[in-house]
């Protein structure tokens, strides 16, 4: 191989370095950040025994959890993944939108098999993973 070769050979390597390093720290930044530690260690109102994360987790099957700013500003936690909803099981997205400095957090919307909800329908899959959360508790402590 010629000089002119191995430098282009090494420009090459040196931009698919830089490349690859850019796309790893993207994914960090969008699936491990102070918004969604927040959120995972959070708890929800009315829903105190047991941590968001803990929660959500053991409902869904696969969850998967990252974060995006919102083209309104808003700081979203978005977790996807298989769910069980009124009896069915399909493709779910909860939003959770915290403040700037991630102290404090809410549900946002939920979309289940490509529909957005209602509140009163978020609010059923809420109740439904932590029921599912509290009925795995009492089959822990049952005696054998």
């Amino acid at each position: 191989m010629s000089f002119g070769q191995h430098v282009r050979v090494f420009i090459c390597v040196v931009i698919m370095g830089v490349l690859v390093g850019f796309v790893l720290n993207a994914e960090d930044e969008v699936t491990d950040n102070v918004y969604i530690h927040a959120v995972k260690d959070g708890m929800l109102t009315n829903y105190e025994e047991v941590r968001v994360e803990e929660a959500f987790n053991q409902y869904f099957t696969s969850p998967y959890w990252c974060y995006y700013e919102a083209r309104s500003g808003e700081h979203v936690v978005e977790l996807s993944g298989e769910a069980i909803y009124k009896g069915v099981q399909g493709e779910t997205y909860l939003q959770f939108i915290l403040n700037e400095d991630a102290t404090e957090f809410r549900v946002g919307a939920l979309k289940f098999n490509g529909i957005v909800q209602d509140k009163d329908e978020k609010w059923q899959l809420v109740e439904a993973v932590y029921a599912d959360w509290r009925n795995r508790q009492v089959v822990k402590h049952l005696p054998y």
